[in-house]
């Protein structure tokens, strides 16, 4: 048999060439459905959309009282204005829900004594100070991911912020090398003279890379007695 003599390697750019011009990657990674919590390292298939807006309620954004900003206005050291709990101001920590007829924070550090009813405000403050709105970070029905990125920890959390539980992504590609070596036998724990053994180092690089990977043992020509 003719010997084959490889003396040039191609290019990573060439490498590529040559595979996009013989399969079609977008037809290769069909696309598969699986829940948020598990598609770490997964690819979308498609736009992910919010289901509901975040946050789906005004939240406080300070520990503190909330109460209707209308109510602080010309609030001064020397005129404060006194707001009775239950009524006018109502103990709030961050991320708590706004009470009804409320639209600010007065910050705790801001109150003489939080401990007294009625509270005194020395100072006003404007509408929405403090507190965050519906909708902030994301509004239903805005894109939360493009297609073709890779699902990363920060991205699984804005996907279950937004209602999304199960995410359309493409499936792992199998990959199943071909050993190129005439040594290349099936795996033993020690090869005998003369042969070169088939380790698992392959499969590591081949599963970094987002594979799915499966041993099996495809035909191999067997050695010469």
């Amino acid at each position: 048999m003719k010997r084959r003599i490889y003396l040039r390697m191609k290019s990573l750019e060439e490498a590529r060439e040559t595979w996009l011009a013989r399969f079609d990657p977008n037809a290769l990674a069909q696309a598969e459905e699986i829940p948020v919590t598990a598609a770490a390292g997964r690819v979308t298939a498609g736009p992910v959309m919010a289901r509901r807006s975040s946050p789906a309620a005004h939240q406080a954004a300070m520990d503190g009282f909330a109460v209707a900003a209308a109510a602080t206005f010309g609030a001064t050291p020397d005129n404060p204005r006194r707001l009775a709990l239950g009524e006018e101001a109502f103990p709030v920590n961050t991320g708590h829900l706004m009470p009804p007829g409320t639209d600010a924070v007065v910050m705790v550090e801001q109150v003489p004594d939080p401990e007294a009813d009625p509270i005194t405000v020395e100072a006003p403050i404007f509408p929405w100070q403090h507190v965050r709105r519906v909708g902030e970070d994301l509004v239903m029905g805005e894109m939360v991911l493009p297609e073709g990125v890779e699902i990363v920890s920060w991205a699984q959390g804005a996907l279950l912020a937004a209602g999304v539980t199960r995410v359309s992504v493409r499936r792992r590609p199998r990959v199943g090398p071909v050993g190129a070596r005439a040594g290349n036998f099936p795996r033993r724990p020690w090869p005998r003279a003369g042969r070169v053994g088939r380790g698992p180092g392959r499969t590591g690089w081949r599963g970094g890379a987002g594979a799915w990977c499966r041993s099996s043992r495809p035909p191999v020509a067997r050695p010469p007695a």
